[in-house]
C-alpha cells in the first residue's frame, strides 16, 4: 500500500500552498510527435502499404509492371493503474487540519491538497507515459525521469528500432561537446532523402545530448559575429528540429512523427481520475485516488527509421 509520509511542525497554522519540486513537460504526445489511435480495447493492425516500379515506357499492349507490397504490424495496448490511498487521520495531524471541516465524522481532504495530489499523479503519469513510449519495459530504478517508471512488456521505440533488422543503424559513441555536430552529421546523412523532403523529420536526443549539442554552437560559430549567447539557443540541424526525450544518454533516433504511433484507449485517460472517499463503503478513514489507461506504441515504416546506438 503507498504511504503518505509528512514531515512537518504543525502546531496549528501553516502555509496552504504545497511546493513541489519541478516535473519535466510529458513532450511526446502533447508536441504532436506520436499520432494517437484510440478506442483500442484489445489491439490494432498497422496497415502498411508501398507501391515500387511502377512507370515504365509507353506502348500500345498492356503490360502489367511494379510491385505492390502490403503489411502490418500490431498495436496491442497494455492496461496500467494508479493506487493511492491517504488517511484523514493522518492529515489532521497536519497543517491541512485548518482547513478540513469540522467534526471527526466530517473530515475530508481539503480542496487545495486534493487539487495538489490529482496534480502531482496527472503529471507523473505523463512522464511515465513519455518514457514508456521511448524506452518501454524498465527494470529496477533505472527510468530517465521517474526512479520508478512503470515495469510493462512495452518495447518501447528505441528497443523496437535497435532489434529491428530493417531500420537504418548508426554506430554511435559517448557524445561529448566537442563530437556531438559531427555524429549528429552521422544520423542526418542516413535519413533517406524521401523522408528529408517531406519537412517534418525530427532527430529525437536526450536532453544531454541536446545540451551538448547547444554547448558546441557557439564555440563553433564564434567568428560569426550575428550569433548572441544570450538568447536561446538553436536546436535545429540543417533544418532538421533536435527534440529532447527521455531517451538514455548516447542514442539517438530520426523519424518523421507522421511514422511513429501510439495505440490506446482514450487519450484523455491519462489525465482521469477518480477519488473515493471509503467512509461511505467499508467504514475507514481512508480516501482512494485511481487512474486506470492503457498504451502500447510503435511505428509503421521500419526503412524510414534511423537509430543511433
Amino acid at each position: 500500500m503507498a504511504n503518505t509520509s509528512i514531515t512537518t511542525s504543525f502546531v496549528g497554522t501553516g502555509a496552504m500552498d504545497f511546493i513541489s519540486a519541478a516535473i519535466l513537460e510529458a513532450k511526446t504526445i502533447t508536441g504532436g510527435y506520436v499520432q494517437p489511435i484510440t478506442q483500442i480495447k484489445k489491439s490494432y493492425k498497422l496497415q502498411i502499404a508501398s507501391a515500387d516500379n511502377l512507370i515504365q515506357a509507353d506502348g500500345c499492349s498492356f503490360n502489367d509492371q511494379g510491385t505492390v507490397t502490403l503489411s502490418e504490424r500490431s498495436l496491442t495496448p497494455v492496461h496500467l493503474k494508479v493506487n493511492h490511498q491517504e488517511c484523514k487521520t493522518t492529515l489532521e495531524a497536519h497543517w491541512q487540519s485548518a482547513s478540513m471541516r469540522p467534526g471527526a465524522l466530517n473530515s475530508t481532504l481539503t480542496p487545495n491538497y486534493e487539487s495538489w495530489l490529482a496534480k502531482q499523479m496527472t503529471d507523473q503519469v505523463a512522464i511515465g507515459i513519455d518514457q514508456l513510449i521511448w524506452q518501454g519495459k524498465i527494470s529496477g530504478s533505472t527510468g530517465i525521469y521517474l526512479t520508478k517508471p512503470f515495469l510493462t512488456s512495452i518495447d518501447g521505440l528505441i528497443t523496437t528500432a535497435i532489434a529491428d533488422s530493417n531500420t537504418l543503424k548508426v554506430t554511435g559513441t559517448t557524445l561529448t561537446s566537442g563530437n556531438i555536430l559531427a555524429e549528429v552529421e552521422k544520423v542526418y546523412v542516413k535519413i533517406p532523402d524521401t523522408v528529408l523532403e517531406k519537412g517534418n523529420v525530427k532527430i529525437f536526443v536526450p536532453r544531454s545530448a541536446l545540451r551538448l549539442f547547444q554547448t558546441a554552437i557557439p564555440t563553433t560559430y564564434t567568428a560569426n559575429s550575428n550569433f548572441d549567447i544570450t538568447k536561446p539557443q538553436p536546436v535545429m540541424y540543417k533544418g532538421v528540429e533536435l527534440v529532447a526525450v527521455p531517451l538514455a544518454d548516447n542514442i539517438m533516433f530520426a523519424a518523421d512523427p507522421n511514422n511513429l504511433f501510439i495505440g490506446t484507449d482514450l487519450t484523455d485517460d491519462f489525465m482521469n481520475y477518480t477519488v473515493i472517499d471509503m467512509s461511505l463503503t467499508d467504514g475507514s478513514d481512508n480516501i482512494r485516488f485511481k487512474m486506470r489507461f492503457s498504451l502500447d506504441t510503435d511505428y509503421g515504416i521500419s526503412s524510414e527509421v534511423v537509430v543511433y546506438s
